[in-house]
């Protein structure tokens, strides 16, 4: 039983539901997915059949304890991998038929969790945590959890045939020319409209890059946001934050209208919006289009986009927090994060050794310099510096400038690109993460009462 986004989600969950049921049913499993979210609406209550998955159920989340009966009773798994927050599962983990049988595979964004996982924890045969950064934070945790507990970290994966760097004859610089930015600076945000990513962040940081620049070079700019323009349900317009805190930390944002409210027709105008439900081959082009790609999340369990952007041999510029640094250049690849020129210790750009000081930088992680804690279990979650930000957007902004006159230069080099590419796929790569799925997959199978 296989407990989370259906493949065809675009989600990160989604995309891992894929590479899991083709590992599974390459080693002769056969699954059934219960299914968290398939895109809106979220919650209908019908069947969904996808890839072969039969049968597959549409839950709620957290599952209620009809649901999880019902599921259990139909299927009768000889192991439940659930790919999903451990508060999605609900009542799932409370049942007899789960004893012994449950995988989770989670998430760890912010640096206090709630005490109350420990339950959760203790009903697993295995612990797998998506990035290194949850293994550490929540390790004291671990440690005491019940002697045998297997506990192991497997990454996110990226498609690296899909998502590649494109030739240009694959049309890059024609899309440039259908939208009218030939010649421009493109940074690109792909997200959801959500309390965690911090668009009025990343908003607030690119408007004092913009700022900063000679008004000449100011209608040479593009921030593209890839996200709804409108969250539901969302704070209204004229709702103080402060007094609706709630609604502030688990929804997104009117952003057009926070936009008109905040900020100047010269920021504004630097500004558009992308559509969120494309083709992932669209996707592709927007990331080969853009000059580098900017996440100013107070939190990642992971962070999809940071791998796609950099098989796609763009460089990121990202909050420096949770899982950032192992993605973003990561130890095994960068001597140190140095800090920009003229920015004092402020951002921070990454460069592998044999790169360090000369061409372009792997990727810039910018420092955080407060902290929103969440009011359900104090959860701390860092805040981006918008100063920061701009610095970063700065350098980039310098870089692409000097590429300009001399492409071997640029932020975009060929030789730039490729680095970042072969990295993240040496990492994240769809084979080497299916690898580690198949191995948990065979001591699972190995242990089953004969």
């Amino acid at each position: 039983l296989l407990v989370s986004d259906g493949p065809e989600a675009s989600t990160g969950l989604g995309g891992q539901s894929k590479l899991l049921f083709e590992a599974a049913t390459a080693a002769g499993w056969h699954v059934t997915l219960a299914n968290l979210c398939l895109g809106p609406p979220h919650f209908p209550p019908r069947f969904f059949h996808a890839q072969g998955m039969v049968p597959t159920y549409l839950v709620d989340t957290p599952i209620p304890p009809d649901s999880a009966g019902y599921i259990l009773d139909e299927v009768r798994p000889d192991a439940v991998l659930a790919l999903c927050d451990p508060w999605m599962l609900g009542a799932l983990p409370t049942y007899r038929g789960v004893t012994n049988k449950l995988h989770l595979w989670t998430t760890c964004d912010h640096e206090i969790f709630p005490d109350s996982f420990r339950t959760m924890f203790e009903s697993c045969a295995s612990l797998v945590f998506m990035a290194d950064f949850g293994a550490r934070s929540w390790g004291p945790l671990v440690k005491r959890n019940k002697p045998g507990q297997r506990t192991l970290t497997i990454p996110h994966a990226v498609d690296g045939e899909l998502f590649r760097i494109l030739k240009p004859e694959e049309g890059p610089a024609r899309f440039r020319a259908q939208y009218g930015i030939e010649g421009y600076f493109v940074a690109l945000h792909v997200g959801r409209n959500s309390w965690r990513k911090q668009q009025p962040l990343l908003i607030e940081g690119w408007a004092r890059f913009v700022e900063s620049l000679p008004e000449a070079e100011c209608a040479k700019v593009l921030l593209y946001l890839h996200t709804e323009e409108q969250s539901a349900p969302t704070i209204r317009a004229g709702d103080d934050p402060v007094t609706n805190l709630y609604a502030a930390l688990y929804s997104g944002w009117n952003l057009p209208k926070y936009l008109e409210r905040n900020y100047s027709e010269q920021v504004r105008g630097t500004i558009r919006f992308s559509r969120r439900e494309i083709p992932k081959q669209a996707l592709v082009g927007m990331y080969n289009v853009a000059d580098v790609h900017v996440l100013t999340s107070f939190g990642e369990g992971f962070g999809v986009p940071l791998i796609e952007a950099q098989a796609c041999g763009r460089a990121n510029i990202a909050a420096d927090n949770t899982t950032t640094p192992e993605i973003v250049g990561g130890e095994p690849c960068s001597e140190a994060a140095v800090p920009l020129a003229g920015f004092g210790s402020k951002a921070f750009a990454v460069w592998e050794h044999e790169a360090r000081g000369e061409g372009a930088p792997f990727g810039y992680r910018v420092p955080c310099n407060s902290f929103q804690v969440q009011p359900d279990f104090s959860g701390k979650r860092p805040l981006v510096d918008c100063d920061a930000l701009a610095a970063a957007l700065l350098d980039a902004h310098r870089l692409w400038r000097r590429g300009c006159d001399n492409e071997g230069f640029s932020l975009n080099a060929p030789e730039a690109t490729e680095r970042r590419r072969a990295w993240t796929l040496a990492r994240y790569g769809w084979p080497e993460v299916r690898a580690k799925w198949t191995e948990l997959l065979k001591q699972i199978r190995e242990e089953l009462p004969r």
